[in-house]
């Protein structure tokens, strides 16, 4: 019955399993009537929890610290401050930041984030430090509900981006995990945003909508009616 009620509103099953819950040694069995059962071993690396992580997009990490490394730079001294001094040389408004808007867009659209160019990194770090260019780039991150994609793509940047312009990579990589009710990720982002840059009024807000607890609709729709 609840297979044919998704398929009513456009929902496909591939494949219905139960549990009471994803914990080692909890059971498991299929609903397809097919008989096959087991016992949860690795809740990270289970069928449910896997079939978990594709539906939502979210990665299971085994500890705070690992999410944390996850979050940590992937750049050299020498490279973010080469990245500074070209971010802070460029115009955000210009025709590079829009540019490297655009390639970014285009990159995440045909799954190729992961070939960013050193004149993307430095647009979109450029656009990131000015405010109309970042109000787009949080519209953008409002109205994807891919699972996990934007949050994916401001890790990358957290990752890749020095100074200022990673403190708020990492305070859309919050906004991107509240949106998908990840408040672990969302909280970690959001202290390391303060933690590069203090003050930042967009790092505070995002810090508050986390606390508050508001519900990823209701936080969608905010963002998107503030960026308009």
């Amino acid at each position: 019955m609840v297979t044919e009620a998704l398929a009513l509103v456009g929902v496909g099953v591939v494949q219905a399993l139960h549990t009471p819950a994803i914990t080692a040694g909890m059971p498991w069995q299929c609903l397809c009537g097919c008989g096959h059962a087991g016992i949860l071993d690795d809740p990270a690396a289970s069928v449910v929890a896997l079939t978990a992580a594709v539906s939502t997009g979210q990665v299971s990490y085994g500890s705070r610290e690992a999410l944390a490394a996850e979050l940590g730079s992937r750049i050299d001294s020498v490279t973010a401050q080469r990245r500074a001094q070209l971010i802070d040389a460029l115009d955000g408004e210009g025709v590079e930041a829009g540019v490297a808007i655009l390639k970014l867009r285009e990159r995440v659209l045909s799954g190729r984030c992961d070939q960013l160019d050193e004149d993307v990194l430095v647009g979109i770090g450029a656009a990131l430090v000015t405010a109309v260019r970042r109000d787009a780039l949080v519209e953008w991150t409002a109205e994807n509900t891919e699972p996990g994609l934007m949050r994916s793509v401001w890790l990358q940047m957290v990752q890749q981006l020095p100074g200022q312009a990673r403190a708020y990579a990492a305070t859309l990589c919050g906004l991107a995990a509240l949106l998908e009710g990840d408040g672990a990720t969302a909280n970690l982002a959001l202290d390391l945003a303060e933690q590069v840059h203090p003050g930042l009024t967009l790092t505070e807000l995002a810090a508050r909508i986390a606390a508050c607890g508001i519900d990823p609709i209701t936080l969608r729709e905010m963002l998107r009616d503030t960026a308009r």
